[in-house]
């Protein structure tokens, strides 16, 4: 006969996070897993508490699970030495807290335009901070993001001079995309020359 005591284990999860995200649906990734107590006291054979620091939740289906804070609740694995269920926790289910997002990646947007944001009737004239030569497109933009909002990232640059009225204005680029695209670019400064004349 084995005398039966109570211990305070640690609750881990069953398997690595990166097991998990193999089964996830295509472009997700976990940015974070894990339970919800992270200590249980457990009751059972003093044989087998007295070599145990740890017990595991059963598996969690995440097959299905999509972009966003999941909180399932699986119980704990009570069996051990082929002694089925012969551990008692308390308590016996644990929640396993999953935040699933998008896998995030890198791409170059080519010759941007600059899109000037100004008053009716003033002519705008963008030129390299030397003044040497226009500037009216950026080369190349570095971007991050879900690898199906890169497709069409919506990205813009702009100059917002609505209500200035300076014949010169030195200014920085900004830029605008899809929602959860992020600018890696720094943006550029430029001159803007503004003249009262219509254009031809």
């Amino acid at each position: 006969l084995d005398q039966m005591a109570e211990k305070r284990l640690s609750v881990e999860l069953d398997k690595d996070p990166k097991e998990y995200e193999k089964h996830l649906q295509d472009g997700l990734r976990i940015h974070k897993i894990y339970t919800i107590p992270k200590h249980v006291i457990v009751r059972g054979p003093k044989s087998i508490l007295d070599r145990r620091e740890t017990i595991r939740n059963l598996p969690v289906p995440v097959g299905d699970l999509g972009v966003g804070i999941w909180q399932p609740s699986r119980p704990l694995d009570t069996s051990d030495g082929g002694l089925a269920n012969c551990l008692r926790p308390d308590p016996a289910r644990v929640t396993v807290w999953i935040e699933v997002v998008p896998v995030q990646k890198n791409a170059t947007v080519k010759n941007v335009p600059i899109e000037v944001r100004g008053l009716p009737g003033v002519v705008y004239k963008v030129l390299t901070v030397d003044k040497t030569q226009p500037f009216t497109e950026i080369p190349e933009v570095a971007i991050q993001g879900p690898e199906k909002q890169l497709a069409e990232p919506a990205l813009r640059a702009y100059i917002d001079l609505v209500g200035v009225n300076e014949p010169e204005k030195k200014v920085k680029v900004m830029f605008s995309a899809a929602p959860d695209i992020e600018i890696l670019s720094t943006p550029p400064e430029v001159v803007v020359e503004m003249t009262a004349q219509k254009p031809e």
